[in-house]
């Protein structure tokens, strides 16, 4: 106990205040037992003692289990909250809300499709902020050629987008793929010299990996400026790579350069 004690002492600035209180009563009330019990004989206070102190470190556990989970819970629901706002941005509403006013004169048809699809793309945003588990991948791609349609809106042929999905029988994070692709049209294609360019979609299955691979033909980016906090060109990246750590166990690399495309690789375990 006195080696405790001491150990205590020498590390206490490392300790918040409910750890020293819980180590130092877990250490000082067996050892003032101890020393009572040398004048008397019997060994019950000894182990009074040790059940109080036994009972105090379970309080301080059960304390600073608590205290996680409500950190965890809230730290959860800012980055969900940040996955909305970086999914729901005013400008893109804006956008695409204009467009379909122009249509809603020229072709009706086309404009009822395309508030279908935006009212569609909201709603799996919003449905999103509560999935904590895996959705299957032809889900998450289908919110993509949502988004897809929304686009081509506002840019007609100047966006090309192919899908090359050789395997699709798996599951992944939802709101990890269209950012992604977000990200490549926004960053990648509308900021090129000519505003044009395609984006792949690709799939496949390596052993017990499954890859699911974004490039655009656009501007390209230094790769440091990711983690360049006042940049905010590229949103929701350090969102998407954290989703598909902690729901799938993968993880997220990027390729690009200025002048040569980005290419986003995800990777992540086949459960079977």
């Amino acid at each position: 106990m006195t080696i405790n004690m001491i150990i205590l002492i020498l590390r206490h600035k490392s300790l918040s205040t409910k750890q020293i209180y819980a180590f130092a009563i877990y250490s000082v009330v067996p050892m003032l037992a101890m020393a009572i019990q040398a004048f008397f004989f019997g060994i019950h206070l000894i182990a009074m003692s040790t059940v109080i102190s036994a009972l105090f470190m379970h309080i301080y556990i059960i304390s600073d289990q608590s205290e996680r989970l409500h950190r965890e819970e809230a730290e959860n629901a800012k980055l969900k909250l940040d996955i909305l706002l970086a999914q729901i941005r005013p400008h893109f509403l804006f956008n695409t809300l204009t467009g379909i006013k122009h249509l809603c004169g020229k072709d009706p048809v086309r404009a009822e499709e395309a508030i279908d699809q935006l009212t569609k793309y909201l709603r799996h945003n919003m449905d999103s902020l509560t999935a904590d588990i895996p959705i299957p991948f032809e889900r998450e791609l289908e919110h993509v050629k949502q988004y897809i349609n929304i686009q081509k809106i506002r840019f007609g042929d100047e966006l090309t987008v192919d899908y090359d999905i050789e395997y699709s029988d798996f599951s992944m994070p939802t709101l990890t793929l269209q950012p992604l692709v977000e990200n490549a049209v926004t960053y990648g294609i509308r900021r090129s010299e000519s505003g044009t360019g395609k984006v792949t979609i690709l799939t496949y299955k390596s052993g017990k990996m499954i890859r699911i691979i974004v490039e655009d033909d656009g501007c390209g980016f230094d790769v440091n400026s990711l983690y360049d906090d006042t940049d905010r060109s590229h949103v929701g990246i350090s969102n998407v790579r954290e989703r598909i750590r902690s729901i799938s166990n993968g993880t997220l690399e990027i390729e690009s350069a200025p002048g040569h495309g980005t290419r986003v690789i995800i990777t992540i375990p086949d459960i079977e």
